[in-house]
Parts: structure tokens; sequence; C-alpha cells
């Protein structure tokens, strides 16, 4: 959740709405650097990575939806399927549909299995052990 909102928190009320934090020419340059080093070094750390940049994404599909739209080519020229306009009824039910699906492709991929849920949160715990000794073991 926290990645998904990202592209609104960076803006921190300097930069404009919907300009550099919304354009897709670098989002998906380093999510496309972010899976190749997924790749090449696996682990915890770059999946992470690789799907906390993957929320950021899904942020600017779905804005890419809206009458707002976000930049495409250039920072301040935004374009957008004009499905709905933030912050009313109509963004929730686009919302709502594309949780459904989601959820719809895990459950098929096998992602909502216990097995697989424990096994991934076992890693995590290992991941939050090691920042934590990290952590202290400077002090």
């Amino acid at each position: 959740m926290l990645a998904s909102t990202l592209p609104d928190r960076l803006e921190m009320g300097i930069i404009p709405h919907r300009t550099y934090t919304h354009w897709v020419l670098p989002a998906l340059g380093l999510l496309y650097a972010c899976h190749k080093w997924t790749l090449a070094h696996p682990g915890i750390q770059a999946q992470i990575a690789f799907y906390l940049l993957l929320g950021y994404c899904a942020h600017l599909l779905q804005d890419s939806f809206s009458k707002s739209g976000i930049p495409f080519i250039f920072p301040r020229k935004t374009y957008g399927a004009n499905f709905y306009i933030t912050r009313r009824m109509s963004e929730t039910l686009v919302v709502i549909v594309a949780l459904g699906g989601l959820g719809l492709y895990c459950q098929q991929k096998g992602y909502l299995d216990k097995n697989y849920l424990k096994k991934e949160a076992e890693e995590i715990q290992i991941v939050m052990e090691d920042i934590y000794y990290f952590a202290t073991k400077n002090r």
C-alpha cells in the first residue's frame, strides 16, 4: 500500500501534482532496471525494491485512466483515458474492479496459497531480523 501512494507523497507540496512524480518514462525505466537486478541478484532486498516500484507503477496506471491523466513523454503534458474523475464514486468503482481482478489473478497463480504465504512471511522475518541486527550493532 505504501508504494502505491508514493507518487503523491513524493510531491511534498513542492512539485506540482501529476508532473515529475507521475512521469511514466522514468518509472518504467526504473522498473525494468530493478527487474534485471532482481534476476541477476535474487534475494529479498531486490524483490522488495521491485515490488515497491511495481506498486508505484500501479498508481500511475490507475491515474492514467482518470480525466486529468499523467505525463507519458514530457513531464508537464498529461494524457488520460477519461474513465473517471478523481475523488468521485467512479474512481472507487475503478479501484474495486482492479482489486477484484488482481485478487482473481493472485488466486489463479497460487499467490494466496497458505504454504506460499507462509514461506514469504518466513523470508520477510529473516530480513527484518537482519535489519534489526545491523541497526543495533552500530550503536
